[in-house]
């Protein structure tokens, strides 16, 4: 585990202390693209070098977006689709729109009024800060009053951030046993599963978990590097 600014190239390698590193994982996806001519100038001249692999690399910055599955899941963009493309997202992508006065679409495919719609189906979306990775900002529409969600709606309007209204995915939940306060009990337990895929092959895939109908990734801001 090391910081950005701790890594050597000397043209030929990629150098943290007196390791050769051979790939670099971003366990946070770089966003201040500030840093990019100081402290992570090593690690790009080694990936554009060809010396270092990269998982997460910087085109991982534009996927965390989730202003992206707006452009995606819009019916009048799917010309640019073929149609076996147009098929997967209408099964994998969920409806998701930028949280916006304008008239679009809704789940359905009926013409609405973006505001009104969101508003008026509190109990089938979410509210999600585009740029936010973790998930540290969603609008938990399972327990919020209806007034309380208006008000946030109205905010986010006023706000400077962008933030999108998104379908809400049931996730899958099973009991398992668990042990808490030195007891073992049956637990209710949501979870995920997320396929890896590098270089354009499938790997492994890998599973979270949670207590709340919302199951979302931990992340911190170092790179982890391998010899």
């Amino acid at each position: 585990m090391a910081k950005p600014g701790q890594f050597i190239f000397n043209g030929k390698e990629l150098i943290y202390q007196d390791l050769k590193i051979k790939f670099v994982i971003f366990s946070h996806p770089v966003k201040n693209i500030t840093c990019f001519n100081t402290d992570l100038k090593p690690v790009i001249d080694a990936f554009t070098g060809g010396k270092v692999f990269i998982i997460d690399t910087f085109r991982s910055i534009l996927a965390s977006e989730k202003s992206l599955f707006a452009l995606i899941s819009d019916r009048k963009n799917h010309s640019f689709y073929n149609d076996r493309e147009v098929k997967f997202i209408k099964k994998h992508i969920p409806w998701t729109r930028i949280v916006r006065h304008e008239n679009t679409t809704d789940i359905t495919g009926n013409e609405v009024d973006l505001i009104d719609y969101i508003i008026a189906n509190q109990d089938r979306l979410v509210l999600k800060k585009s740029s936010d990775i973790r998930g540290d900002h969603l609008g938990p529409a399972w327990d919020m009053n209806h007034m309380d969600w208006k008000t946030l709606v109205s905010w986010i309007l006023s706000s400077n951030e962008l933030w999108v209204a998104q379908e809400k995915i049931e996730f899958n939940s099973s009991e398992r046993y668990a042990i808490e306060d030195d007891y073992i009990k049956l637990k209710k337990i949501f979870w995920c599963v997320h396929p890896y895929i590098f270089n354009g092959k499938f790997q492994t895939c890998y599973g979270k978990t949670s207590d709340e109908p919302v199951v979302n990734a931990d992340a911190t801001e170092t790179l982890v590097g391998f010899i």
